[in-house]
């Protein structure tokens, strides 16, 4: 936690030194620019504790209004305090409000990291940049709806399927109900993957780890998907009917749940 006064706090894998720099950093900043700071945060591999010997300490500096000369200013401070730290390497990346907003609502890769990997070490009071409540994904309200409308007539092909004793072709259409559905779900935070593995990888990492979709068995996709390989490409006897009866249930319940979170999403962002 961070005090009014700007005390940053001591992160356990930095070495004394960086929290020292660190702390002065965020000292110095709040006591010269106290109106125009938002907000001071780590991030990167110091953030994520994967640093090596060279890597550069990343800070990001989010302020109300961003202009040359204020950045200016703020590089001074901070290059005066690396040469004063032994040659310390604090890096500064410097956003301003409607910056930051711009890559909310893109939810790009560098505001996802900023975010989920970020330690805050001050914040204005009251404040909060990363709050994305009311703040709209810029243009994917109509891909979230196109995947969900395929997760859904995946599902009940596969059921039909199954009922008919096509059993390779409701273990595909089962797998790819569920994988229309996470891609509809991570489409929310403006995620896309070219592969099959890499959605599935993306799911876990945004969405499960986050918090934001619980799977009772999160491994399910990776079983859906290895069912689909082996009613495509496995020889006899190939898959049971046992089989395909728990690859429907597994795809009902992950398209439930997408779908949930997807209405619910969609119910919170205004259209464009």
């Amino acid at each position: 936690m961070t005090n009014a006064l700007g005390a940053a706090p001591s992160i356990v894998h930095l070495s004394h030194r960086e929290n020292m720099a660190l702390g002065r950093l965020v000292a110095e900043l709040v006591e010269h620019f106290p109106q125009q700071l938002v907000e001071i945060r780590l991030f990167g591999s110091k953030a994520r504790g994967t640093a090596e010997a060279e890597s550069d300490i990343d800070v990001l500096l989010v302020l109300e209004e961003y202009n040359e000369d204020l950045r200016d200013q703020v590089l001074n401070v901070v290059s005066r305090i690396n040469t004063e730290s032994a040659n310390m390497m604090l890096a500064p990346f410097i956003l301003d409000r409607e910056g930051l907003k711009a890559e909310q609502q893109k939810r790009t890769l560098l505001y996802r990291n900023l975010r989920d990997d970020g330690i805050r070490l001050w914040a204005k009071k009251g404040t909060d940049p990363w709050n994305e409540e009311g703040v709209e994904v810029v243009g994917r309200q109509e891909d979230v709806k196109w995947e969900i409308s395929m997760a859904k007539e995946d599902l009940e092909l596969a059921r039909e399927m199954y009922e008919r004793g096509n059993l390779r072709t409701a273990a595909a259409k089962a797998y790819f109900a569920a994988f229309h559905a996470v891609s509809a779900a991570l489409l929310t935070e403006n995620i896309e993957r070219a592969k099959h593995r890499g959605v599935i990888a993306a799911f876990h990492e945004y969405l499960i780890r986050q918090g934001k979709i619980s799977l009772t068995e999160p491994k399910v996709l990776d079983r859906l998907l290895e069912l689909r390989q082996k009613a495509d490409y496995g020889r006899p006897p190939g898959i049971t009917s046992d089989q395909v009866e728990k690859a429907l249930a597994d795809a009902s319940a992950v398209v439930g749940e997408c779908v949930r979170f997807c209405e619910s999403w969609l119910g919170r962002t205004p259209p464009l």
